[in-house]
């Protein structure tokens, strides 16, 4: 099975397909992460607002939106920084909270 990352965060890949190789061999697991630059993803949908109201809706909005787009089913997540002095914020406008932004 062939799975798209909906991020475009090289390391993020980088990460998530070390994970899925410790997969490799475990019974019935034939999952191939490939990243959204690779030539069979096709173009993708290009920037995708991460409006929700949580980590787990933003993921949730940028999986929906890449598998859609490619057609191949997809995996995303959102994070953000929480400091517990800010009263746990920034959270999930962290992105939005510091200058240049995120690299996704």
């Amino acid at each position: 099975m062939k799975i798209v990352l909906a991020s475009t965060n090289e390391h993020k890949y980088s990460e998530f397909a070390d994970f899925f190789k410790s997969l490799d061999g475990l019974a019935g697991c034939d999952i191939r992460l490939v990243p959204p630059w690779d030539p069979s993803v096709g173009a993708g949908p290009g920037e995708v607002a991460e409006d929700g109201r949580s980590y787990e809706e933003n993921a949730l909005i940028k999986a929906r939106t890449w598998a859609h787009s490619t057609g191949i089913p997809a995996l995303a997540d959102d994070s953000g920084l929480e400091v517990r002095h800010l009263g746990w914020g920034p959270g999930i406008h962290s992105a939005r909270t510091a200058a240049g932004g995120d690299p996704d």
